[in-house]
């Protein structure tokens, strides 16, 4: 009888002992699975506000580094995102930089500690409709290049010496609409 009752006991005991672990190991998982899902959608909207991956949903959800920029998109975004915010000083040179590491110099991922600049670029570019400005902007462009003849209505086509020119008419011309 007292057998019995000791081994009742000690099955309790392991029974408790088990559940606790097994919940413990589901809320481990969970947290993993939440702290994975948080960096992926982290790494969406950098890519997505830098022009990089292409919308190609495997790897957009990663790290893409800065030699997929394209610099003249960069240009004409970052071109439009002083319209709206005049005292951002945010350079291309300051993107390519933060794009160049993966990890920063203690071992952490760099979208961990992004710089301020970069930051407000992509809360402008995800949250205030950043992303619909810059489209409406580039067709500003093809309209600017081709009601006052240029070659071609691309953007894509000039330089970004060219650009530097050619931005600030199209900014003039929309703004005298």
């Amino acid at each position: 009888m007292k057998k019995n009752g000791i081994l009742i006991v000690f099955g309790i005991i392991a029974i408790v002992i088990l559940s606790i672990t097994v919940l413990y190991c589901i809320n481990a998982n969970r947290k993993k699975a939440d702290s994975e899902y948080q960096l992926q959608t982290m790494y969406k909207w950098q890519n997505k506000a830098f022009g990089l991956g292409n919308n190609n949903d495997d790897k957009i959800q990663t790290y893409i580094g800065a030699n997929e920029l394209d610099l003249k998109l960069l240009f004409v975004s970052l071109y439009r995102y002083s319209m709206d915010e005049p005292n951002s000083e945010l350079t291309i040179q300051e993107v390519v930089d933060y794009l160049s590491k993966e990890y920063a110099y203690d071992g952490t991922l760099m979208i961990y500690s992004q710089p301020e600049s970069i930051s407000d670029y992509i809360e402008w570019w995800s949250e205030k409709d950043g992303s619909k400005k810059v489209t409406l902007f580039i067709a500003d462009i093809a309209g600017f290049l081709s009601q006052n003849g240029y070659d071609s209505h691309d953007y894509e086509t000039y330089s970004i010496e060219e650009l530097q020119e050619i931005l600030p008419l199209v900014e003039k011309a929309k703004d005298d609409q």
